[in-house]
């Protein structure tokens, strides 16, 4: 029985070549945190298009004091969570704050789950009321496990989509854990932990991941994901990472190896 390569020596290899395919992300720059939150909320179990017309719902019925740009309203629906969030403005968010809760499940219907994902809102904007200085100045301050524990202390929200908030308003240094990395971490068996929770595969690959390279990382996973690591009929024959695949050349290919986990 062989020896597959030690797991931190596999993900920075795993690094390599999908920025050699996807390239290096460039950090968006100037989000608005509440907006970043707000957004990632609608996105949950539903399709990036529903969650985009949820907010664009908000948008139109709690306009910012410049208004929604004419182009903006024409504008294509399948965009990415964080591509919204540099696209277009944010709402007024203390009209939002004054709405009543029908109204705001109403505006948020399209990206489902409307009462819960309105409830987490509203727990949002009091939790950013009550903050001492703006809020992404305020998480940028703190260390990233603090900023996680602070941001997973709202009601409603997880360690995912606080870690996807930190990586994207602060710069924090994360590889969030959302259903393709899941998955992809999974099959490759990139951790020794093997159980259901996401939030124990999130702690056990951050320290793995060298240092600097979270961002890049997490979105280069989720084209990964998105395009050949699929959920349903992987197109495991194009996969530019199978030498180092623990699903395809064990369970697949019946190869007889063993794991190397650091420490």
């Amino acid at each position: 029985m062989r020896w597959l390569s030690r797991n931190d020596s596999r993900i920075r290899k795993l690094i390599e070549i999908l920025e050699q395919i996807y390239g290096c992300r460039q950090r968006r720059q100037g989000l608005d945190l509440t907006q970043v939150i707000v957004l990632t909320v609608l996105s949950q179990n539903t399709t990036d298009v529903n969650s985009r017309r949820g907010y664009f719902n908000l948008l139109k019925e709690h306009p910012p004091a410049a208004g929604v740009p004419e182009e903006i309203k024409d504008s294509g629906w399948d965009i990415r969570v964080v591509d919204s969030a540099k696209e277009l403005p944010p709402p007024d968010w203390k009209s939002v704050r004054k709405s009543d809760q029908k109204s705001l499940e109403s505006a948020i219907a399209p990206a489902g789950l409307q009462k819960s994902k309105a409830a987490t809102i509203r727990a949002v904007l009091d939790w950013q009321d009550n903050l001492p200085e703006e809020p992404g100045r305020y998480l940028a301050d703190l260390p990233e496990d603090e900023g996680i524990k602070c941001l997973t202390e709202i009601k409603g929200l997880g360690v995912k989509t606080a870690a996807v908030v930190l990586m994207e308003t602060t710069e924090a240094d994360v590889c969030p854990v959302d259903t393709h990395v899941n998955r992809i971490c999974r099959r490759l068996k990139l951790v020794e932990y093997d159980g259901p929770s996401r939030e124990k595969l999130f702690g056990e690959l951050q320290p793995l991941i060298p240092s600097g390279e979270g961002y890049n990382l997490h979105h280069n996973l989720l084209s990964f994901g998105r395009t050949i690591c699929k959920a349903r009929d992987p197109r495991c024959g194009d996969c530019p990472i199978k030498q180092i695949c623990w699903d395809r050349r064990v369970r697949k290919e019946g190869e007889e190896l063993k794991l190397k986990f650091p420490g």
